[in-house]
Order: structure tokens, then sequence, then C-alpha cells
């Protein structure tokens, strides 16, 4: 899949960046006539994009002049080609979303982006995660705490982890504010304390944590 994202938000156009580049190309730009233009130069280029994620919000021309436009310039071309439209904008007002579905819409997100309402609308859309990509901090994160709740992860595989943790935290105390820190340290003794015995082969016992964050 080759995705366009149309947006002046650069948060939002990263965290779109991160959800899409899992099923393959993206590009990204932050105003209509630039979205216009690649758009148009990659449906000339027999290269178009499949999916466009476009704010009704853009300073400048408005979104539901950058689709009428998109869906002029494919109608243009022959063999016509449609490409997923799919509206992300902070607007639920009924008449916006009547609005741009008539102007050729595919679907509509209202921000902040639910990242699995946008996975419900790509798997209607027929696209499929590709093997480009990498999934988003988050998610491996999210994965790697359900693990540990889950004791599935072998004790001598988290004594790794803890020591590498600890001097991931050791290197970025200096640049740690104040009051993260505050809550870092009011937290963690709670958290070791869930291990008292720690003192596994091959890693370092759970107090080298504590210390590195109290020292």
């Amino acid at each position: 899949m080759r995705a366009l994202i149309v947006d002046d938000s650069p948060v939002v156009r990263v965290l779109l960046e991160r959800m899409l580049e899992r099923y393959g190309e993206c590009v990204s730009v932050a105003d209509g006539e630039r979205a216009i233009a690649v758009y148009s130069r990659r449906l000339g280029e027999d290269a178009p994009f499949e999916l466009v994620c476009l704010d009704l919000g853009l300073n400048g021309m408005p979104g539901t002049d950058v689709l009428r436009k998109i869906r002029e310039v494919e109608t243009a071309r022959s063999p016509v080609f449609k490409s997923r439209v799919l509206v992300v904008t902070s607007s639920s007002a009924v008449t916006d979303v009547d609005a741009v579905r008539r102007e050729g819409a595919d679907g509509y997100i209202v921000k902040p982006i639910d990242e699995a309402k946008l996975s419900e609308y790509l798997v209607a859309f027929g696209f499929r995660r590709t093997s480009e990509g990498k999934e988003p901090a988050e998610t491996a994160i999210n994965s790697l705490e359900s693990m540990c709740d889950q004791d599935a992860i072998p004790a001598t595989v988290l004594a790794r982890l803890i020591q590498r943790m600890a001097c991931s935290i050791s290197r970025q105390l200096p640049t740690v504010s104040a009051q993260a820190l505050s809550l870092i340290v009011g937290e963690t003794p709670e958290v070791v304390g869930c291990a008292p015995a720690m003192n596994v082969a091959g890693g370092p016992p759970a107090e080298v944590l504590q210390e590195t964050l109290l020292a």
C-alpha cells in the first residue's frame, strides 16, 4: 500500500506515519497545494497513492477543496483510478461528515486518532500489513508489560533486561526533569518490591535499579 498523509500538524503526521508504515510506503505533506502536486505526479508515474489521509482543517486550501481536486485528477486519468480517502479531523459535525461524503470521501475519523478504528478502515479497504515498517514503540512496551504480568519471560532474561534498563536510566538521568524523576523514584521501590529475590545468576540484584535511581 502507498499512503499520502495530508495534515498541517507535525504531531499528527508522525503519528499516522507510525501507524501506517507497517502497511507500506508513507509520504506526508503539510498543505493542500503540495498534496495535489504530489498526488498528481505519482498518478502520472503509474505509482498512485492507494490511501489518502486528509485533514479537513488545513491552513490555506481547505480539505474539502483538496478532496474535490483529487477526485477531478483521478477522473481525468485513463483508465480512471480512485484512491481511498480517509478524512481525519477534529470536527464531528454531521454537516461536515455529509460534505466530505458528497465530495467522495470513503471514511471519517475524529481526532484524537483511534488506531483500532483506523485499522478497521484499512481492513475494510482491503489493505494488509507487510513486512515493511516497524511497530510503534508503545506497542512493543505494552507487549513487554503484558508478558511480565503473565510471567512469560524467563527469570534469567528478565535479569539481563533489568541490567540494561538500569544502565539506560543511568544514562538518561541527567536529562530527566525533577518532576519526572520524583515520579520514577516514587514508583520504583514498589515495583522492585514485587521481586525481592532477584539475585539471578548472570544478572544484578533488583536493588541495582533502585540504587541507580536514588543515587
